[in-house]
């Protein structure tokens, strides 16, 4: 059985904002924190909503939004404690 670790996700996100609408869309790749691999499957759901996405094999993945930043994401993957993350507007890194 694999070790847990603390310092689990890192997580990339680029997110366009239609400015309107509130619509938008959040891409990103979910990396393991320590090692780089990409997380192929973790899932990733915008918090308190059915919106939610899966990883591909290079560990990326894409959301459709309708609601304004900031957002909050929740990822997770087998053998890994959940991530919590903020997307604001013109982040692409985090």
């Amino acid at each position: 059985m694999s070790k847990l670790k603390a310092n689990l996700l890192a997580v990339c996100f680029l997110l366009s904002i239609g400015s309107i609408l509130g619509q938008g869309t959040i891409r990103g790749t979910i990396t393991d924190g320590d090692t780089g691999e990409s997380l192929i499957g973790a899932s990733v759901v915008v918090k308190g909503t059915t919106i939610g996405s899966v990883a591909n094999v290079q560990g990326e993945f894409e959301l459709e939004v309708d609601q304004n930043p900031p957002i909050l994401l929740v990822v997770k993957f087998l053998g890994y404690s959940p991530k919590e993350v903020t997307v604001n507007f013109g982040e692409s890194r985090l």
